[in-house]
């Protein structure tokens, strides 16, 4: 018997790839008697890292690249054979390399980013991208990034590339999007000459890169800017309206300005006079107190505490009459401008009498603090004894008519001008007028920090009864929150913020107390380490997750609110009969959760359409 000839074509090869699995069947022996087997024919070797199987399998990992030649003899059950001659090309392995793109901005076209060409590999080559910021697009054939994106935030893009063979390799990219930099607009407050100007925070710059950096320029003379906690202070020395640019720059070295306005005035005042004693009983020489100066005109002016029987003229601001009381008087005008300001002044009369009750300066007093004893002069004149009647005291002090001294804790502040009249055994009366001005300590208040987007609550430590606390923002000059508890609750605070506090008792208003809240940032989302579970309906399975050091994680059923579930690294659910999505959420040291709750699904086959 004849056996049939072999009929065994060599042929070339799929390409393999250095470092990549290959598996490839050689053409199938014909002809001879089937069931054939197949070897390297003597002499032959096939590339490193790859053997051919009897069945004629080429299988393994290709170590180094090349084009060889090589010979296989197929050998049929009759022990019949021939040879054929195959070549083989190993290609270097795909080699993508990854890199960080250039940031891009929200709302502005994108700098168009070409992706390098991959190297290895056997071409055509097919690229695919996914994970890019909203707003972008991958052309596959240019590999170009482009469009407007749309949302901020950091974005890894993985980017496949595939050979013709099926090889793939996957590197990441990075690309992180700001929103544009923008320093908010403010109203500023006004200040006055000679005064110490109430603390001013400009707005934090937003979007862009971190760190910024600030300046300023155009500041009223006296007036600083620091650029550290961008703060406007100081005592301004010169009047009118000034522009102030202020100028954010991004660690990128972008930049935006915002121009916020500042109006100095000069301090609305009376001047001091020296008026004319008078006699009692004898016409008063007329006396006209100075006109005010500074503020915006029109004034209006008011008188208190004249001596009895004379007046003050309101328009001309002469004070005229006839005296009838003996006494050394403090004369207060107060004068108002047309937005509101007051100013006032004493002014002292003597007038001539029988009695003669002496002036004296009176120590300031403190709401809330004992004051100092103080004992008023003694009357001289007339004929013993004397009665003495105080009036117009500060709440909280009073007066002893035997010891004449003035006592106690006041209460109220403001500048008061207490009436002591002497009276003698003949019916003679002197009355003098004797000034005490009594402040308001400032508020102490601790500095706060809370989690980003929480609210602060703000506590005053040296609470004083009585005393009303007014609570401002970084800028401007009308309350955030006015009380008489000294406690403010802010809003939701994502970036550190100042915000200030004053205290107000009667008249007397403190200086200004600045609180800082700073700003402990979310915990760091977790990484989900089992995504894409599947499994069988009544099956559970483990999810597990890794988180920052010092966090912890906690397993919830929904994106918010929602029930905990678990807690810890890993989590194993109940039996699953439908689809079901976890979500989990990590809290740091400092207690603050993460911003989101990072998705794991479990994906529940239906019955009858295979095992998981």
């Amino acid at each position: 018997t004849v056996n049939p000839a072999i009929v065994f074509n060599g042929t070339t090869l799929t390409n393999a790839s250095l470092s990549f699995p290959y598996n490839q069947q050689l053409p199938v022996a014909t002809g001879g008697t089937p069931g054939f087997t197949y070897a390297l024919a003597s002499g032959s070797s096939l590339p490193g890292g790859l053997s051919l199987s009897s069945t004629g399998l080429i299988t393994g990992t290709p170590t180094a690249i090349g084009s060889p030649t090589f010979s296989v003899l197929a050998t049929d059950t009759k022990n019949c054979s021939t040879t054929a001659t195959f070549t083989l090309t190993v290609t270097q392995s795909l080699a993508l390399t990854p890199g960080a793109l250039p940031d891009g901005v929200t709302g502005t076209l994108y700098p168009t980013q070409t992706i390098t060409a991959a190297t290895g590999g056997t071409g055509p080559l097919t690229y695919t991208a996914v994970g890019l910021p909203p707003g972008l697009s991958f052309n596959t054939t240019s590999r170009e990034i482009s469009g407007t994106p749309t949302q901020s935030g950091k974005y890894v893009i993985p980017i496949t590339v595939t050979d013709v063979n099926g090889y793939s390799i996957t590197s990441n990219y990075t690309l992180k999007v700001t929103d544009p930099l923008v320093l908010p607009p403010a109203t500023l407050a006004n200040g006055t000459t000679g005064l110490v100007y109430p603390t001013q925070t400009i707005p934090a710059a937003i979007g862009g890169t971190l760190p910024y950096t600030y300046t300023a320029s155009g500041l009223p003379t006296g007036l600083t800017f620091n650029a550290a906690t961008r703060e406007i202070s100081g005592t301004p020395t010169q009047s009118g309206t000034f522009p102030i640019p202020v100028t954010v720059t991004d660690s990128i070295g972008r930049t935006a300005t915002t121009t916020y306005s500042i109006t100095i005035i000069d301090p609305l005042t009376l001047p001091a006079a020296t008026l004319a004693d008078g006699t009692e009983n004898v016409n008063y020489p007329p006396q006209t107190i100075p006109s005010a100066i500074g503020g915006v005109g029109p004034y209006t002016y008011t008188a208190s505490n004249l001596p009895p029987g004379l007046n003050f003229n309101t328009t001309t601001r002469e004070i005229t009459g006839l005296p009838t009381q003996s006494g050394n008087y403090i004369i207060t005008v107060k004068v108002s401008d047309s937005e509101g300001r007051t100013a006032s002044n004493n002014y002292a009369i003597r007038v001539i009498g029988a009695l003669n009750l002496p002036s004296a300066t009176l120590p300031n007093g403190v709401v809330g603090t004992t004051y100092p004893t103080q004992t008023l002069p003694a009357v001289t004149g007339g004929t013993g004894p004397y009665t003495y009647l105080a009036t117009n005291l500060p709440p909280g002090l009073n007066f002893n008519t035997n010891t004449r001294e003035i006592t106690g804790v006041p209460s109220t502040g403001g500048t008061y001008t207490i009436s002591l009249t002497a009276r003698d055994a003949s019916g003679n009366v002197a009355t003098t007028g004797y000034s005490i001005t009594v402040t308001v300590n400032p508020p102490v208040v601790a500095n706060a920090t809370v989690c980003s987007g929480s609210p602060a609550t703000l506590t005053v430590s040296n609470l004083l009864a009585g005393v009303t606390y007014n609570w401002y923002g970084a800028t401007g000059t009308t309350p955030l929150a006015t009380n008489n508890n000294g406690t403010f609750t802010t809003g939701p605070i994502t970036t550190q913020t100042v915000f200030y506090v004053e205290a107000v008792s009667g008249t007397a208003v403190s200086s200004r107390t600045a609180v800082t809240v700073s700003i402990n940032p979310p915990a760091t989302l977790a990484t989900v380490t089992t995504n894409n579970q599947v499994v069988n309906p009544n099956q559970s399975t483990t999810l597990l997750a890794t988180a920052d050091a010092g966090n912890t994680i906690a397993w919830f059923d929904a994106p918010t609110a929602g029930t905990q579930v678990g807690a810890g690294n890993s989590f194993t659910t109940p039996s699953l009969t439908a689809t079901t999505t976890y979500y989990v959420e990590t809290t740091n040291s400092n207690g603050c959760v993460s911003a989101s709750r990072v998705p794991v699904t479990v994906t529940v086959i239906p019955a009858g359409s295979g095992t998981a």
